[in-house]
C-alpha cells in the first residue's frame, strides 16, 4: 500500500531512514568493513537518490509499485548522470581520476542530502507518499531464497533438487493466485511477479562462478576499462591504448558510449567494494525483474488484476526471459527505461509536467544505456506519430495521442548525439552499415535460408525438433503465438482500441511487424538477435494472449457452457502456459533426462564441449589472467578458437580486436612472440571451435608447436607461446 503522512517539524520517518543509511553507508566505506560495506552500500545505492530526487519532483503515485518503480529509474538515471557530471568536471580541476571511490562519495553525499533538505524545507507541512509493504507478503521472498540455494548447490555439489522445487512450485503458486484471485490484492500480485522473476534469473545468472554468456564478456571488459582507470573517456586520443582497443574491436567500441557499462557499474564498484563478477550477476539480474512488475502495473489499469497477472507471467515462461546468457546488461537497463517510458505515455494519472519530466529523464537514461533500443524506442513513436496524421484524412479516426513531435525530435536529438559524438559514432556507424547491408542483399538474398538465424528458422518450424519432447515444447510455444494472433485480430476487427488506447494497439501491431521483418527481411533478426526482438515484442503482445484465449473460450462456453465463463476461460490460459513455462525451463527434459539446454538444471550431465561452449571455469579464468599479465598490450598476438575469443579471453583475460585472432587451421600464420591459448575442450576433446566452419584436430596444433612454446598450464588450460616461425601446416578434419 502506499502511506501518505503529514510531516511536522521533525524530519520525515523515511528521510530519517535515507539520512541514517547515508551515515552508515559513509561509515562502512570509509572504514572498509567487510559484508557491512557491501550490503548496506548497494541497498544505498538502489534506493536512496532515486527516491530523494523521487521527493523532490513531487511526484503522487497512486500505489508502492509505481513510487518503487519511478524510485528505481530515477536513481539508475541519477547515478549515471551525476557521475557524468563529476566525470566531466574533475579533470579539468586536475583529477585524473574523477571515479574513483572519494570523489563519487561525496557527490552522492552532496546529492541525496540537498535533496533532503529541500523535501524538508518546502513541504514540511505537506501530504507525502512513502512506501510501505506489510510483513505478511514477506514468504514471497523464499523463491528467490531457493533460487540462490539451489545455485549455489548446483554450483558446488552439483545438485538440482532446490531447483527442480523452486521451479516446480511457480506453477503452483500461479494456480493458486488464479483460484483463489479475489483474495490477493493487486500489490501482491505485482510482488508475487516481481519475487517469480527473481527468483528465475537468478537460478541462471548465479549457478556458475563466472559471467555467462556472450555479449556480457565485452561487457564486463568495457566496464574493467572504466573501473580500473576510474575515468570514463568518451572520446579517447588518436594513437592511445585505448583508441587502439576501440578502432580494433566494435563490440568494446559500441559498448564503451553506454553509461549503462562504463559509469553505472564503475560507482558500485568503487563504493561497494562488490567483485565485478558478482555485481554483472546481482545488480542487471534484479533490474531486470523489476521489469515485469512494470508492465503489471499497466495491464492492470487495462485488464483485470488476474489476467494482468497471467499475460505477465506469459513474459516469465519464455526462455527469452531469464535466459541471462543471451540478455547483454546494457539491454536490460534500457528495457527497463523502455518500459518505465510506456508506463509514462500511456498510463493515466500523471500531470502534464511530471510526464514531460520523467519522460526526458527516461529518454535520456535510455539513449546512454543501449544504442539498438534508443533506436527501438524512435521506431515505435515515430510510427504512430505518422499514422495519426495520415487518419486526419481519411474517414478512420483513431481518438487522442499523447506522441508528439516534440517527443520524438527529443529522442532523436539526445539519441543521435549520443552515439555521434561519443566512441567514435560507433553506434550510430552500426545503424548505418546494417542498413546498407540489408538494403544492398534484401534481394539476392530473400529466398536463402542462410540469411535468417536458427531461431527464426525454429520458431516458423522449419528446423527439426531434438526429440519428441522437444517438438511437444515447441507446440505449446506455437500455441502461446496462435492466440496472441487472434488476440490481435479480434482488437482490430472489433475496433476495440478504447481497452488498451490506440496508442498501445499500434504498439503491438509493430511488435508483430517486428517479428514478421525478422522472418521476411534478410538478415534483419542478425542485427539485434531475434530473441531480443521477440522479448521486447512481447511486453506490448502478452495481454493479447490473454484475450486470444478469452476469444478461444467463449466460442466454446456460448455453445456448452453457461456458467462459470470466467473460471473456464482462466482454466485454458493455466493449460496454455503452464506446460510453457515447464518445457521452457528445462523442467521437462531434466525430469525426463531428455536432450537438455539449461546449464541450471543440467550442467552434471552436459558433455564438456557443450557446457563450456556456455560457461568458464577457475583453471581456464586463471590461465587468461595469466596471459594478460604476461602479453604485450597491442603487439604480442593472442589465438584461440572462436569460443575462447568471445568469452573468457575478451573478459577476464582483457583482451580485444587489437590483438585477439580466430584460431584457423593453418600455422603458417604464427610468427615470433604470438601467444596460442588452448580452453579446456581444445585440451581434453581435442577440438578446436570455429565460427563459420567445420571444427578440426587440435593434436595437429599441438604436434606443430614445440614442447619448449608451452609456457603455461593448469591442467585443463594451456597457453604456447611462439618463439620461433612455424612450418606451414593444414590440419585434417576429425
Amino acid at each position: 500500500m502506499i502511506r501518505k503522512t503529514r510531516t511536522s517539524r521533525n524530519l520525515p520517518a523515511d528521510l530519517q531512514l535515507i539520512v541514517l543509511l547515508q551515515i552508515v553507508t559513509d561509515i562502512a566505506v570509509l572504514l572498509d568493513i567487510a559484508v557491512v560495506r557491501q550490503i548496506i552500500s548497494f541497498i544505498y545505492l538502489t534506493i536512496a537518490p532515486g527516491y530523494v530526487f523521487l521527493k523532490v519532483i513531487r511526484l503522487k503515485t497512486k500505489n508502492s509499485i509505481d513510487t518503487l518503480l519511478y524510485s528505481v529509474g530515477l536513481d539508475i538515471a541519477s547515478l549515471m548522470f551525476v557521475g557524468l557530471l563529476i566525470n566531466t568536471l574533475l579533470p579539468i580541476a586536475g583529477f585524473t581520476s574523477p571515479l574513483s571511490t572519494t570523489p563519487l562519495l561525496l557527490a552522492l553525499n552532496i546529492f541525496v542530502l540537498s535533496c533532503c533538505i529541500v523535501v524538508y524545507q518546502r513541504d514540511r507541512n505537506n501530504v507525502l507518499p512513502t512506501i510501505e509493504f506489510p510483513k505478511r507478503y514477506l514468504p514471497l521472498a523464499i523463491l528467490p531464497c531457493l533460487a540462490v540455494a539451489g545455485a549455489v548447490a548446483m554450483t558446488v555439489w552439483e545438485s538440482n533438487l532446490v531447483l527442480l522445487v523452486m521451479l516446480a512450485s511457480i506453477p503452483v503458486l500461479v494456480t493458486l493466485m488464479t483460484i483463489w484471485r479475489r483474495k490477493f490484492s493487486l500489490q501482491f500480485l505485482g510482488l508475487a511477479l516481481f519475487a517469480i522473476a527473481l527468483a528465475l534469473v537468478i537460478h541462471t545468472s548465479m549457478v556458475t562462478n563466472y559471467i555467462v554468456g556472450y555479449d556480457i564478456n565485452s561487457e564486463f571488459q568495457v566496464f574493467q576499462l572504466t573501473n580500473n582507470t576510474s575515468h570514463w573517456i568518451s572520446s579517447p586520443r588518436v594513437g592511445s591504448s585505448l583508441y587502439n582497443i576501440m578502432s580494433s574491436d566494435d563490440r568494446i567500441s559500441k559498448g564503451y558510449s553506454m553509461l549503462s557499462l562504463t559509469i553505472y557499474p564503475t560507482i558500485y564498484s568503487k563504493i561497494s567494494a562488490i567483485d565485478g563478477t558478482l555485481l554483472f550477476k546481482v545488480l542487471y539480474p534484479l533490474i531486470l525483474s523489476l521489469i515485469p512488475l512494470a508492465l503489471y502495473s499497466f495491464y492492470s489499469s487495462k485488464i483485470s488484476k488476474i489476467e494482468a497477472f497471467l499475460a505477465i507471467f506469459l513474459i516469465l515462461s519464455n526462455l527469452d526471459f531469464f535466459n541471462i546468457e543471451g540478455f547483454p546488461a546494457k539491454q536490460i537497463v534500457a528495457e527497463f527505461f523502455l518500459v518505465l517510458l510506456l508506463l509514462i505515455i500511456l498510463k493515466n494519472g500523471m500531470s502534464p509536467s511530471h510526464r514531460i519530466f520523467l519522460f526526458i529523464i527516461f529518454a535520456g537514461g535510455l539513449a546512454v544505456s543501449h544504442y539498438a533500443i534508443s533506436y527501438v524506442l524512435l521506431f515505435f513513436l515515430l510510427v504512430p506519430w505518422v499514422i495519426y496524421k495520415a487518419s486526419r484524412y481519411t474517414t478512420f479516426r483513431l481518438g487522442t495521442t499523447r506522441i508528439g513531435l516534440d517527443l520524438i525530435l527529443l529522442v532523436f536529438v539526445m539519441a543521435f548525439g549520443w552515439y555521434i559524438f561519443t566512441s567514435s559514432s560507433a553506434p550510430f556507424d552500426s545503424l548505418v552499415n546494417f542498413g546498407s547491408y540489408v538494403s544492398k542483399n534484401i534481394i539476392t538474398d530473400f529466398f536463402d535460408p542462410s540469411t535468417r538465424t536458427q531461431t527464426v528458422l525454429a520458431g516458423i518450424g522449419a528446423t527439426g525438433a531434438a526429440s519428441f519432447a522437444h517438438l511437444i515444447g515447441r507446440l505449446f510455444f506455437y500455441l502461446s503465438e496462435f492466440l496472441i494472433v487472434i488476440g490481435v485480430l479480434k482488437t482490430l476487427l472489433k475496433k476495440e482500441f478504447a481497452r488498451f488506447g490506440s496508442d498501445y494497439t499500434i504498439f503491438s501491431v509493430l511488435g508483430l511487424a517486428i517479428l514478421f521483418f525478422c522472418i521476411v527481411v534478410p538478415n534483419f533478426a542478425k542485427f539485434f538477435r531475434v530473441e531480443r526482438f521477440y522479448q521486447i515484442s512481447l511486453l506490448f503482445l502478452a495481454p493479447f494472449f490473454v484475450i486470444g484465449t478469452q476469444t478461444i473460450s467463449g466460442f466454446f462456453t456460448a455453445r456448452f457452457l453457461r456458467t462459470h465463463k470466467e473460471t473456464f476461460a482462466l482454466g485454458l490460459i493455466l493449460i496454455a502456459v503452464v506446460p510453457l513455462f515447464f518445457f521452457e525451463t528445462g523442467f521437462i527434459y531434466e525430469t525426463t533426462k531428455d536432450i537438455s539446454y539449461s546449464v541450471s538444471l543440467s550442467m552434471y550431465r552436459m558433455d564438456i564441449r557443450s557446457l563450456y561452449g556456455r560457461t568458464t571455469d577457475a583453471k581456464e579464468v586463471a590461465a587468461a589472467l595469466w596471459l594478460s599479465s604476461q602479453k604485450s598490450p597491442v603487439q604480442d598476438i593472442v589465438y584461440g578458437d572462436y569460443v575462447a575469443t568471445l568469452t573468457i579471453l575478451t573478459s577476464y583475460g582483457m583482451m580485444s580486436g587489437v590483438n585477439l585472432r580466430y584460431l584457423p587451421n593453418s600455422t603458417s600464420f604464427l610468427n615470433d612472440g604470438n601467444y596460442v591459448f588452448l580452453r579446456r575442450v581444445n585440451t581434453e576433446e581435442g577440438i578446436v571451435d570455429q565460427l563459420s566452419y567445420e571444427p578440426f584436430n587440435v593434436t595437429y596444433i599441438q604436434t606443430a608447436l614445440e614442447s619448449e612454446s608451452l609456457v603455461y598450464s593448469n591442467g585443463e588450460a594451456v597457453v604456447f607461446k611462439i618463439y620461433s616461425p612455424v612450418l606451414n601446416s593444414t590440419f585434417p578434419l576429425p
